[in-house]
């Protein structure tokens, strides 16, 4: 069915499917019109003072990506919404943003890629060193395997006790109020295990596509314990990775839609001056039509690309947007634009993009061609919706 979407008078075309089945649904309607933003913590106002809850109404938002997230460089415990006071206003925040839109999906997230040492349990009990070595993916002496550029170590999908770690982490943040959770790089062991310890890529992965889809299958049964739909996202990291995961469709075809993020080169304003994307993102949309049917997302993620953005003009920010978001739309896949991100800060009021955003919300003429985050698990990864193309050309 194609739903004909109105936002600020500008007419964006989307297929919008109910067949995906149950597993794929999200927890709101498949016909109903979805316009997310992504707002990174609830618990951070804009510069200028905007709240979630004003952003979410100024752009009729019904849909909030990768809204509360575990990360940090100092691990879940010393991070900004691990402590229970934090916590409770993170669900205070999700509560306001749900009231003012009974309909409004919030997504949190977990850095399924990275384990700091001083790490908690969820009820704030100390990590042995034995569990926590047993959580730890080893290199080829045995040693930890640190993850690059990192104070930290890659995980172990393998490890029952980082299985429980994550699983737990995932509940609080449902407990808090989310709907659904992004699970950043879970595979990145595996991927080590195949290209540096050159072991069986086919055994490995299919191992480890085991190991993520319990997680998930056991926070379906968590929310559905509290009459609550639950659906899960796995982040691929740079989108040039996700071609190794369509080789093993068992890693992604059991979760809503799969996300990646944009190459390091698209934000070079020396190298490339046109601040074009360098991918090739219909070959990508090929991909992974003949793969899987799950929607992509393509999105600014940080630390790198978003540090790499924050250093452009604000013209070129709007540059490598628009160039970013035309050329994902075209290629019939999603474009992420970030409403505001707190770690590291990117808010568009202060960098001069917000007004653009607002713009189209509201039906001006913005220079900006961008498309609002759309992590819609009921839109078929194959079908096309240019909503860049539609406006740039408005």
């Amino acid at each position: 069915m194609i739903t004909l979407l109105v936002v600020g008078g500008i007419l964006l075309s989307l297929y919008v499917s109910s067949s995906l089945g149950q597993s794929r649904q999200s927890p709101g309607s498949a016909s109903a019109a979805i316009t997310p933003i992504l707002w990174e913590s609830t618990n951070f106002n804009m510069s200028n003072g905007e709240t979630p809850v004003q952003a979410a109404t100024q752009f009729n938002a019904n849909f909030i990506f990768r809204g509360s997230f575990q990360w940090g460089f100092q691990g879940v415990h010393a991070g900004p919404e691990s402590s229970t006071p934090l916590f409770l206003k993170t669900s205070r925040g999700i509560a306001s943003l749900k009231q003012s839109n009974p309909h409004l999906l919030f997504e949190g997230g977990f850095g399924t890629q990275f384990l700091p040492r001083n790490v908690t349990w969820v009820n704030g009990t100390a990590i042995s060193d034995a569990a926590f070595n047993d959580m730890v993916g080893k290199n080829a002496s045995g040693g930890w395997l640190q993850l690059y550029g990192y104070d930290g170590y890659v995980p172990d999908l393998a490890s029952p006790t980082f299985r429980t770690f994550v699983a737990q982490w995932s509940e609080r943040q449902i407990d808090e109020g989310v709907d659904g959770m992004f699970f950043d790089d879970p595979y990145l062991y595996a991927d080590y295990l195949v290209n540096v310890e050159h072991q069986d890529p086919a055994t490995v992965y299919h191992q480890y596509a085991g190991y993520m889809s319990s997680v998930v299958q056991s926070l379906k049964s968590y929310g559905s314990e509290q009459g609550r739909a639950f659906f899960a996202t796995i982040n691929s990291g740079w989108c040039d990775r996700i071609q190794t995961q369509l080789q093993y469709p068992s890693l992604i075809n059991f979760v809503s839609y799969v996300s990646c993020s944009a190459d390091m080169r698209d934000f070079n304003a020396t190298a490339n001056p046109s601040l074009s994307p360098v991918e090739n993102f219909t070959q990508l949309k090929a991909s992974i039509t003949g793969a899987v049917d799950v929607p992509i997302m393509v999105f600014v993620d940080w630390p790198g690309q978003q540090s790499a953005l924050l250093n452009l003009t604000t013209p070129q920010q709007t540059r490598v947007l628009a160039n970013l978001c035309n050329q994902v739309e075209d290629s019939g896949m999603l474009f992420v634009y970030e409403v505001f991100h707190h770690l590291p800060t990117y808010d568009s009021v202060a960098e001069g993009t917000y007004s653009t955003l607002l713009q189209l919300a509201t039906g001006g003429s913005p220079t900006l061609s961008i498309l609002i985050a759309l992590p819609l698990p009921t839109i078929r990864a194959s079908s096309p919706a240019h909503a860049c193309l539609a406006r740039r050309n408005s």
